[in-house]
């Protein structure tokens, strides 16, 4: 069951309404640190090297993955030029060095960009893939 946004996870996880969540290590990075969290393993297919030990959930014993990308999305119908220009913008952030540097030292994540086209292939693929695991997780 979907419990919200990030901040409603870390709010029924540190309240012990939930029981674990999946959630960006940004968000819950402090908590670790305090101890008031444990993280179990990161969600990818192979391991983020920013994350050092940490396991992946497959190498943790559960033969799965599960890739959780950001991405900027409009509603159906928006004008493809302002698609576009969007993707435009958003492709200059990600050259920015500094940008890559804050992003690694903040959330310890790398920065990749996709343009549109191949965003949208990859975010199918990646909902073909979750979705075999969709009553499992309802369980």
């Amino acid at each position: 069951m979907d419990t919200g946004s990030a901040a409603e996870k870390l709010t029924s996880l540190l309240a012990g309404r939930i029981d674990f969540a999946a959630v960006a290590y940004g968000s819950v990075q402090d908590y670790q640190q305090t101890g008031d969290l444990v993280i179990l393993a990161q969600g990818g297919s192979s391991r983020n090297p920013l994350l050092g030990d940490l396991p992946t959930i497959k190498e943790a014993g559960v033969d799965m993955s599960m890739e959780f990308p950001y991405v900027i999305s409009f509603p159906k119908g928006t004008d493809k030029t302002i698609i576009s220009r969007m993707a435009d913008y958003v492709k200059a952030i990600t050259e920015k060095p500094e940008y890559a540097k804050d992003l690694e030292e903040g959330y310890k994540q790398t920065v990749t960009y996709m343009g549109t086209e191949d965003a949208i292939k990859y975010l199918t693929e990646i909902r073909s893939d979750f979705m075999q695991y969709r009553d499992v997780i309802r369980k």
